[in-house]
């Protein structure tokens, strides 16, 4: 597999970043990162570079971290296997779109100081290589999307393995000396490997699942793998007995002890201790910012405590090439989950009063219920947050059903759409300025549109009139009226004829640009700007002719939808519910919106069952 290949490799790691010493606190590891994985990546047993191959650039600004990115990707040539690896701060920017951070990088100047997922993309596009490694031990590495499936590749494919999930922070090293957590795992898992098995190379979706299992063992902080392209691709070989230990000084306990394992979930059992004060501090508020907490984190809150992965190298890869050729085969783009696993937030997520001051949901019950009696999802809200480094990465809502609502916050990679249940079933009442008073919308809403340029205020639809409301992310979520009741006629062509509105999906990478859903119909309209009613419809038709690639091919789907939601950290990928049953479904962002199903329809659970 292996034999033959030329292997090149980049190492980057920053561990100070004085231009920013505020937004972008140092780091114990990255230094320590580079250089154990370059011994292991370039040891005479398991390694496949050369050491002269295999290059580390500790500490260096963004015009030299560009230009030797650039510079491993133009030298590599057809047949190489290409690493990239990062260990430092990532960071989002109002887009979603994920930025490694260089010594020089301010957390203000994004674009300008660090090295974007998209510009890393172009660069990897140009190069003859046919295999790309890329591995990212950061906060949101999950974000680097890699590929789109349809973009042409030079080989067999391109590996994004990442030390978390889009939305979720990953851990530092505790302290000097030591390795991160996720590279600490990395490195056991090259040099530790089981011995004697008939394949004589590592491959990277190997190294994945056993570096996976370690570090989700005692930990909510899940690393995740997508590949685009095909097969799979060595990356070490297999030592014929494992390797000592490395000889550095102290070395982080759980790569040389993994019995005391147990000091990462002290470690977050920290976090959690933290959560909780910020709770009795009183107020939900935000998420913590990424220098709120010390490390061993290195940003705030992480979301998610998946299941350890347990499926072998064989299973995975024929799971694969089977929901491959279910979907028409080509070139494929996964993300590498365990089956059945559930996503489930952390348990110690504060709460706050809604527009009313009823309890929050019970802590024992994570996952959502449908109100007893209702039947379907009628609307959902983006819950406002106050200004700050994550409002780009929402992910609590408001659903409502008939008179009754939740609060909740979504999930971006389980199974089932939601989370947690931050707040349990409430009358539309407790709104007690806007929805819960006026006559026509106190029974029940259809649909909501969220003001494009203004985080706190939402157009609210209910039959054929619409209202305008604000929503304060501060004391409390107080709403207000500002204007309405009006006549959905008021936004004159902008929904076609339609009398009233079912659905809103925003689309993927366009504020201004929205699907609107009425019955079996929707239409496509660039809203007006400035928080102005109106817009100009750019398409429109059926469902079942224009979403063929999703829901316009399943029943119950294409007779129309009742909510969308955006999955956290994930622009393009949407929860869709019609009844009582979601899907999930991506939309590209491509000149004609391609539309796929990523989950097929499931059935929502109720309060009775």
């Amino acid at each position: 597999m292996a034999e033959g290949r030329r292997y090149r490799g980049l190492l980057i790691g920053n561990a100070v970043f004085p231009c920013d010493p505020n937004g972008l606190p140092a780091l114990n590891g990255p230094r320590d990162d580079i250089a154990q994985l370059r011994q292991v990546l370039t040891d005479s047993q398991v390694g496949l570079f050369d050491s002269t191959d295999l290059e580390t650039l500790p500490d260096h600004g963004i015009q030299d971290v560009r230009e030797e990115v650039d510079e491993l990707f133009t030298k590599a040539k057809r047949g190489d296997v290409v690493l990239l690896y990062y260990s430092g701060h990532g960071l989002l920017d109002e887009r979603g779109t994920l930025y490694l951070c260089a010594k020089n990088t301010r957390s203000s100047a994004l674009r300008s100081t660090a090295l974007s997922a998209i510009e890393i993309n172009n660069i990897v596009d140009s190069s003859a290589a046919s295999s790309t490694v890329i591995i990212l031990d950061c906060c949101y590495s999950g974000a680097f999307k890699g590929a789109a499936a349809e973009a042409p590749l030079s080989g067999r494919g391109r590996y994004v393995l990442s030390s978390s999930r889009s939305t979720q922070l990953t851990r530092a090293a505790d302290s000097p000396g030591q390795p991160s957590p996720f590279t600490g795992q990395l490195v056991r898992a090259l040099r530790t490997a089981q011995p004697g098995k008939a394949a004589e190379h590592l491959t990277v979706v190997e190294v994945y699942q056993q570096v996976h299992d370690w570090v989700t063992a005692g930990a909510v902080i899940a690393p995740q793998l997508r590949f685009t392209g095909e097969g799979d691709v060595a990356f070490a070989r297999r030592p014929a007995q494992p390797l000592p230990a490395q000889p550095q000084k102290d070395m982080v306990t759980a790569v040389e002890a993994p019995e005391q394992a147990e000091d990462t979930t002290t470690t977050n059992q920290q976090l959690a201790d933290e959560n909780k004060k910020r709770a009795a501090a009183g107020g939900e508020g935000p998420a913590l910012p990424h220098r709120a907490l010390e490390p061993p984190l290195r940003a705030a809150r992480s979301q998610a405590q998946p299941a350890a992965l347990r499926m072998s190298r064989r299973r995975v890869l024929a799971a694969l090439s089977f929901a491959g050729v279910a979907a028409g085969g080509g070139t494929l783009s996964w993300v590498l989950w365990p089956k059945g696993v559930q996503s489930r937030a952390d348990s110690n997520k504060s709460t706050s009063a809604d527009p009313s001051n009823s309890a929050s949901a019970d802590p024992s019950k994570p996952r959502f219920e449908v109100p007893s009696g209702k039947e379907k999802i009628d609307a959902v809200m983006q819950v406002p947050v106050p200004d700050g480094p994550q409002s780009y990465v929402p992910r609590d809502y408001w659903l409502f059903a008939g008179t009754d609502y939740l609060r909740v916050s979504i999930s971006s990679t389980a199974q089932y759409p939601v989370d947690w249940v931050l707040k349990g079933t409430t009358k539309l009442g407790s709104w007690g300025d806007t929805i819960g008073t006026v006559e026509g919308f106190r029974e029940g809403i259809d649909a909501v549109l969220r003001v494009p340029g203004k985080s706190n205020h939402y157009w609210v639809f209910s039959k054929d009139q619409y209202i305008c409301i604000k929503v304060s992310a501060e004391g409390g979520y107080k709403d207000n009226l500002v204007s309405g009741p009006n006549a959905i006629s008021d936004w004159g062509d902008a929904f076609y004829r339609f009398t009233s509105i079912d659905s809103v999906i925003p689309v993927p990478g366009n504020t201004n640009q929205v699907w609107v859903f009425s019955g079996n119909k929707y239409v496509l309209t660039k809203l007006k700007g400035s928080g102005e009613v109106g817009g100009t419809p750019q398409m429109h038709g059926s469902i079942s002719a224009g979403w063929k690639g999703s829901i316009g091919s399943l029943e119950g789907f294409s007779t129309g939808i009742d909510a969308a939601i955006p999955l956290p950290g994930e622009p393009n990928q949407y929860w869709v519910f019609s009844g009582m049953q979601y899907m999930k479904i991506e939309i590209l962002t491509d000149n004609n919106h391609t539309d796929s199903v990523l989950q097929y329809p499931r059935t929502l659970r109720t309060e009775r069952t």
